[in-house]
């Protein structure tokens, strides 16, 4: 399939994660290169509360309700600026040149292409469907929303209520995806994977750039560097797109960096005691709190966990005595941003039972994979761990920077813990907000990972500069040239990391989660050829029986027709209770009749449970088995062992 198809989505996309936020970051007085780099945060921060908000107030959600929301938040902002921040520094951190933010952008540019060349192999084609039972729910949340207009995040998760009650859910990846979806309605599919192009390939490198500019603002090697390495990465997104799926923390994680970049504005405000730039830099931590913690909340635990090594480096400082002035306030605000980065660690977290994820590896293999950055038996990125340990090198030896390697010592910490550390109550505290999974904890270790190569990165070019000048003297031109062949050199640095060896095995690895094979975990080729004829045989009016745990429940996504479960880890609804329990007996049971002629569920896909997954929940659908045997069902379409059939033993 041609790939033209889905550059319309993902312009719509890039606006939506580009044009609010840069409003926003204009509201608040900060200077243009702090608007583009946090725009994606920004955007997705007022993409969140927008969605309560027109939930809260009965507004259908889409594009109308996202704009006329941001445009007031925008001229409350606006106005707000105007009254409290008029002649003060509106910066979130030191000035740039403009020699440093082009290298930003050239480094966002070369991470996109090559992140968008990754993504193009790994899901093979515009409307192709991760193999993944929770895209089940991420997929049909899309046509929840298209269904009932409402994408907030407080009632989400009534899609898989037995009662159809609220529930909370972070809603931010669905709402984007919506979005795009409400422009270009012909394909949830499509809209999803446009909406992957934009987190990864954009919104992920604009977030790095953020952060860079927040530790070394005047040092173009390194802000070129680090934005460009989020390309080449090994676990980022590759690990999340191929377990899962895991859109959500996609999301999450791709607004993590420019999160950290408004937390160190905030300890810096602190540290120095500028209590007169608080405007941009409280609004700002709002706004990027409200993004992280509605994409997924174990972002903000992220945040949490990688910036606490900072504050408790500055609170350590504080009460030393290494602070000039009154210390008073200052130690007391580190002290409770210490306890709440504990406190989210601590209790931001989901249910015990859903943190069932096993290790899969010894201490000595586990330790191996985090500092050769080959994560999930994927080789070696060793150009990349070589960097990563030259940063940590030029870091340990810069006061301002120790603290990285602190927060990635925190993570090889928690990594060897949740890949290697017997279930147990001790690795549920340490990784419980992560699910007990070592694949979330595997892709935000691409944080400190391009943050360190960077710096390892601007330590050698820059060294070898200093050498080159001594050891040409006064011939300056030879200086001059050296200078330019480095610069190439640089430029092509990330593609030659990323584009051969560790990327491109994970690249492959993703793309078999995509192929459509007759023993796919979600869609079979049989399932698939069921599924294509359903727009044709089925009413929309009608109702499909399924059990969402052989994959049948995407149905309500990719065919827009209503099915009895949406997702396989819900409650199936009450009104299909006397279907699901005891269709097998419907020509004895006048109860199963009736609920079929009410609820139109005249209907019923029979798929395979490829891996057996459902095995211990049969009970809630124990009236699905044998219906063809029992004479209940005609076949209507079949392909292979599946096919869909018509309840006729109610006609």
């Amino acid at each position: 399939m041609d790939w033209y198809p889905i550059l319309p989505p993902v312009l719509v996309g890039i606006a939506a994660v580009v044009v609010p936020g840069f409003l926003v970051g204009l509201a608040l007085k900060l200077p243009v290169r702090f608007c583009l780099a946090n725009a994606p945060i920004f955007s997705v921060g007022s993409m969140t509360v927008a969605s309560v908000v027109s939930g809260w107030m009965g507004f259908r959600w889409g594009f109308l309700s996202f704009t006329s929301i941001t445009l007031v938040v925008t001229a409350v902002l606006w106005g707000a600026s105007w009254c409290w921040a008029r002649g003060r520094d509106g910066r979130l951190g030191e000035g740039a040149s403009g020699s440093v933010v082009m290298a930003g952008v050239l480094g966002v540019g070369v991470a996109a292409l090559m992140i968008i060349g990754q993504i193009k192999k790994s899901i093979l084609h515009p409307d192709a469907v991760s193999q993944s039972y929770d895209n089940i729910f991420h997929l049909n949340a899309i046509r929840w929303i298209a269904d009932t207009g409402d994408g907030s995040s407080l009632s989400l998760g009534a899609m898989t209520t037995s009662d159809g009650s609220g529930a909370f859910y972070p809603a931010g990846w669905h709402d984007f995806v919506y979005l795009i979806y409400s422009v270009f309605p012909s394909s949830i599919p499509v809209a999803t994977n446009a909406a992957t192009l934009v987190i990864a390939g954009f919104v992920w490198p604009l977030s790095v750039f953020s952060l860079a500019l927040a530790l070394r603002p005047r040092d173009r090697v390194f802000v070129f560097s680090a934005v460009g390495f989020s390309g080449a990465v090994v676990v980022f997104p590759s690990l999340l797109l191929k377990w899962g799926i895991l859109y959500p923390n996609l999301l999450g994680y791709a607004i993590l960096p420019a999160f950290l970049a408004m937390l160190i504005a905030a300890v810096d405000m602190v540290v120095q005691q500028r209590w007169s730039g608080w405007w941009p830099v409280v609004p700002s931590l709002i706004i990027g709190g409200s993004a992280v913690t509605l994409s997924h909340p174990n972002a903000l635990t992220s945040a949490a966990v990688l910036v606490v090594p900072l504050v408790l480096i500055e609170l350590v400082r504080c009460f030393t005595g290494k602070y000039e002035g009154p210390r008073r306030l200052s130690c007391s605000l580190l002290a409770l941003a210490t306890l709440m980065c504990i406190a989210m660690w601590w209790k931001v977290r989901p249910a015990p039972e859903t943190s069932t994820w096993e290790p899969k590896y010894s201490q000595i293999d586990a330790f191996g994979q985090f500092v050769s950055n080959g994560f999930n038996r994927i080789p070696a990125a060793w150009g990349m761990s070589i960097l990563v340990f030259v940063g940590i090198y030029w870091a340990l030896r810069s006061r301002r920077h120790r603290w990285i390697v602190g927060s990635w010592i925190i993570l090889c910490w928690l990594w060897v813990v949740v890949a290697s550390e017997p279930a147990g109550a001790f690795r549920l505290l340490m990784v419980g907000p992560w699910y007990a999974d070592e694949i979330r904890l595997a892709a935000l270790t691409a944080v400190p990972a391009v943050v360190l190569a960077g710096l390892g990165m601007s330590h050698v070019i820059h060294k070898g500069a200093a050498a080159l000048s001594d050891l040409c003297g006064a011939r300056k031109y030879m200086v001059r040239i050296s200078s330019a062949v480095g610069l190439v050199l640089l430029s092509f640095s990330p593609i030659l990391l990323g584009k051969f060896g560790p990327v491109d095995e994970a690249v492959a690895s993703t793309a078999h989660e995509f192929k459509v094979t007759p023993d796919s975990i979600l869609i079979t080729t049989d399932e698939k050829n069921v599924l294509d004829q359903i727009d044709r045989l089925v009413p929309k009016s009608d109702t499909i029986v399924v059990n969402p745990w052989e994959g049948s429940a995407v149905a309500y996504a990719l065919d827009d027709r209503k099915v009895t479960s949406r997702h396989s880890l819900s409650q199936p609804p009450r009104k299909f209770e006397a279907i699901l329990q005891h269709l097998n007996q419907a020509r004895s049971d006048p109860k199963v009749c009736q609920e079929v002629r009410d609820q139109g569920a005249r209907w019923y896909l029979d798929f395979e449970d490829t891996l057996n997954i459902g095995a211990g929940s049969k009970g809630l659908y124990r009236g699905l088995e044998g219906v063809e045997h029992e004479g209940v069902v005609d076949p209507v379409y079949t392909s292979g062992p599946v096919g869909l059939y018509r309840i006729s033993a109610c006609d």
